[in-house]
């Protein structure tokens, strides 16, 4: 269980915690509630309706967009996209934290709502814990799995004090995270003869025992030596050398 002390939210953890031992209609439960911060959610179900809240949301930030994209939202982070550009004076740079199997795209981001790629800064991890989008930390759209029509479904939620609680899921993904990693420069350079047989033979599917054997070497060199190229070009698993090094 999340403590939301830890997330800033003592004083309503607090606050329902006194809620709970008083009774569904008493007057001070109902106080109580009325004194907490204000929340309202909508469901949103279908392509269409979730599309023109995600255009609302990315449209007029005044601070930040912060976007945790596990593939339902159909952007593509490409290995080869660097640190976004900076905003108009007095904005945040915009993130957004991928799923890692969205590096293996090779073209620029999609981002099909109002938003410039160059305005983003991105960020690839192994695990996304929900896909989301916050905006200025005061309204949320909350994605879920498809419905039982098969149909995409989320929550739409204004409320500052449910956002920043979702800011902060955000900002441990965020730190947790990868940077997309730029583009070699010159790949022919960047990786020794060695280093390009080895990789010819991952991404042919060979496992490391199999290169160490036609190599001559034990598993745990070549190991090593993978280990040496992913750090070299910012790839954070065997996944995401394999997409960023393929012909």
């Amino acid at each position: 269980m999340i403590s939301m002390s830890v997330l800033g939210l003592g004083d309503l953890t607090a606050g329902l915690r006194m809620i709970e031992p008083i009774g569904p209609n008493s007057d001070a439960r109902s106080g109580l509630f009325a004194a907490l911060p204000t929340a309202s959610e909508s469901h949103v179900v279908g392509k269409k309706s979730i599309q023109e809240i995600l255009e609302n949301l990315c449209s007029s930030p005044n601070s930040e967009v912060a976007i945790l994209d596990s593939g339902l939202l159909g952007l593509v982070a490409p290995a080869t996209f660097g640190r976004g550009l900076p905003l108009s004076a007095g904005f945040e740079k915009h993130r957004i934290v991928f799923a890692e199997e969205a590096c293996c795209q090779k073209s620029p981001p999609e981002i099909a709502f109002g938003m410039s790629a160059e305005s983003f800064e991105l960020r690839v991890a192994s695990r996304i814990p929900a896909t989301l989008v916050i905006r200025d930390q005061e309204e949320a759209l909350l994605l879920g799995p498809l419905d039982a029509q098969g149909l995409p479904a989320g929550v739409h939620i204004k409320s500052k004090w449910i956002a920043a609680f979702l800011y902060e899921i955000f900002e441990t993904t965020w730190n947790a995270a990868a940077p997309c990693a730029k583009e070699p420069k010159d790949e022919e350079h960047l990786f020794s003869n060695e280093e390009q047989e080895i990789l010819r033979l991952l991404n042919g599917g060979l496992t490391d025992e199999s290169i160490a054997r036609s190599f001559g070497v034990s598993h745990r060199t070549i190991q090593r030596k993978v280990q040496q190229i992913q750090r070299r070009i910012g790839a954070i698993s065997r996944f995401q050398l394999g997409a960023m090094t393929a012909a």
